[in-house]
């Protein structure tokens, strides 16, 4: 199996995503809205739970992987204020 060519994954409460190689540099190709590059993430072999980043800290995770929700790992767009700022 290869190794996947992403190395760190940030979810921002604003429903955006920043993904970053092992060479510390942005991979444009999979940044943009949480729901659409999360497939493209998954199809590269990200498996590690995600951040949730919010201005001055990490809020909780998001799974890279589809499971269903739970109170310790809900996804953005499942709680009110966070996520919809569209």
């Amino acid at each position: 199996m290869t190794k996947c060519k992403i190395k760190n994954v940030y979810i921002f409460a604003n429903g955006m995503t920043m993904v970053f190689g092992h060479d510390g540099q942005q991979m444009p190709e999979y940044q943009g809205r949480t729901e659409d590059v999360m497939p493209l993430i998954r199809e590269a072999g990200y498996r590690e739970m995600v951040p949730l980043v919010e201005w001055g800290g990490v809020r909780s995770t998001y799974p890279a992987t589809p499971a269903e929700p739970s109170s310790d790992n809900e996804s953005p767009a499942q709680s009110p204020g966070r996520g919809d700022h569209r």
